[in-house]
């Protein structure tokens, strides 16, 4: 995706009704990606004349977000790097709210919810109840820490 082109057919459906919160390196791009989709957003919204006064006074307070009450975009200040090696494989599941229901549930007491069996986080994502991207994302960030932590033992004292 670029944000030098449209991109609001191919990511609106990802955005709608949710909150986004866009975090990445310095110079990727964020700022650049919310102000195309929302100024997109707004000419298309403003484009339609208002219909009465009430609703040219509410198109000044709208046209700011150019978004619905359920749909929002959060863009964050760029970093130079970013990790989560600090964290403990529990920590990174707690942080995952839609988790939570489940944790500490699973049939062994080190479930890392990777595949193992009895894991209650992966029975909630196969019930609907966790999204697979969550799931995987998840996934990856633990593959991901243990790959580190690996790597570099010296920095787990």
């Amino acid at each position: 995706m670029s944000a030098k082109f449209d991109i609001a057919q191919p990511l609106l459906p990802h955005l709608e009704k949710k909150l986004t919160l866009l975090v990445g390196q310095s110079g990727m791009g964020k700022s650049r990606t919310v102000n195309a989709l929302v100024l997109r957003t707004w000419r298309a919204w403003a484009s339609s004349p208002p219909r009465s006064t009430r609703a040219r006074r509410r198109r000044r307070s709208r046209a700011s977000t150019g978004w619905t009450r359920d749909t929002a975009i959060i863009d964050t200040p760029g970093f130079q790097s970013f990790g989560l090696f600090h964290l403990t494989e529990d920590q990174i599941g707690e942080a995952m709210r839609e988790f939570r229901p489940f944790l500490g549930r699973c049939k062994f007491n080190d479930c890392a919810h990777l595949g193992e069996p009895g894991c209650e986080v992966i029975a909630g994502a196969a019930r609907g109840e966790i999204t697979p991207e969550r799931l995987s994302f998840y996934q990856v960030l633990i593959e991901q820490h243990r790959e580190l932590h690996e790597q570099h033992p010296e920095w787990s004292r």
